[in-house]
């Protein structure tokens, strides 16, 4: 009878060592860790790429409060999927919702749902500004396919590949895609100092960089 538990309790020892390391593991690498990444097909002579950047090293911040620091990652825009490699592969990070943030050195993406159509959809935004009144950019990849007239020989002969940005501001739980005649709308609570602060300064509502400024101006007021 001794032996017989002695045996048993060995055994759960091992199955709990197992389910340790298990989730260490799981913990040492991004959700979606085995989703292997292939390569989507384009045509043969397609112009442009269906990628923002090439690949930088980038820390993942999950909402669990753990970082995994130092992996090498891209963007897809035209998947949205985001990349990272390990060991020679590359995967997809399968579930982006376990995403806090993606920290690379000069921007910032999070994962958020939006409104398309009145449908929602999720996908990653960067982060222009974050604050009480935040300014996110969705890029999306549209393909313009070929215009090349052969009886006149005249027009692009390849289908091409071209990277599109659709600004969003954020406030609380209202996210919407920017309507830059309505900006003073969204900031209605500091309208009369926002307002003065953009005469004062002579930005325009219709430039990202001035936007960025306007808002960043706002989430300074008390």
């Amino acid at each position: 009878m001794v032996k017989h538990l002695s045996l048993l309790i060995i055994i759960l020892l091992v199955i709990i060592n197992a389910k340790l390391q298990a989730q260490d593991i799981r913990l040492r690498a991004p959700s979606g860790y085995n989703y292997i990444y292939n390569e989507p097909h384009f045509t043969k002579g397609m112009e442009g790429s269906p990628y923002l950047d090439d690949w930088q090293s980038a820390d993942i911040l999950l909402k669990n409060g753990k970082t995994i620091s130092g992996l090498m990652v891209r963007y897809n825009v035209y998947t949205k999927e985001m990349l990272y490699k390990d060991n020679g592969k590359t995967y997809i990070i399968g579930t982006p919702d376990s995403i806090s943030e993606i920290k690379f050195s000069d921007k910032i993406f999070i994962y958020k749902e939006y409104k398309n159509n009145k449908k929602g959809e999720k996908c990653y935004f960067e982060v222009f500004v974050n604050g009480k009144a935040s300014l996110l950019n969705k890029y999306e990849i549209e393909i313009i396919f070929a215009t090349y007239n052969t009886t006149f020989a005249v027009g692009n002969k390849n289908d091409r590949l071209f990277l599109k940005q659709q600004l969003y501001l954020q406030k609380g739980d209202q996210l919407m895609a920017l309507n830059k005649n309505k900006l003073l709308e969204f900031l209605y609570d500091k309208k009369d100092k926002v307002s003065y602060y953009i005469d004062k300064n002579k930005l325009s509502v219709k430039n990202k960089e001035d936007i960025i400024k306007i808002l960043v101006y706002y989430n300074q007021l008390q």
